[in-house]
């Protein structure tokens, strides 16, 4: 029986994912590997995506905080044009 492989080379861990998991889904058996050539631990880098440092979490929180202030502030002042208060 002849192997065959096919490679693709992406930077970003989550399209590579993508690419493995649209091959196994066609019955193929895939793996990612690094730059060095050795098979990657994709469950243990899948959760490491997932924790947060706190100060990605307070740029998200502060962000959050801008848009809702800008928001309620752009209401406001449509209610105040509206109302002819000016």
């Amino acid at each position: 029986m002849t192997s065959w492989i096919g490679r693709t080379q992406t930077n970003d861990f989550d399209r590579a994912r993508e690419i493995a998991e649209g091959q196994r889904n066609r019955g193929y058996k895939v793996w990612i590997e690094d730059e060095n050539g050795v098979e990657v631990d994709e469950q243990g880098l899948r959760k490491e995506k997932h924790h947060r440092s706190p100060r990605e979490i307070a740029i998200a929180a502060l962000v959050w905080l801008v848009a809702v202030t800008v928001g309620l502030g752009g209401l406001y002042l449509m209610g105040v044009w509206v109302d002819g208060v000016w």
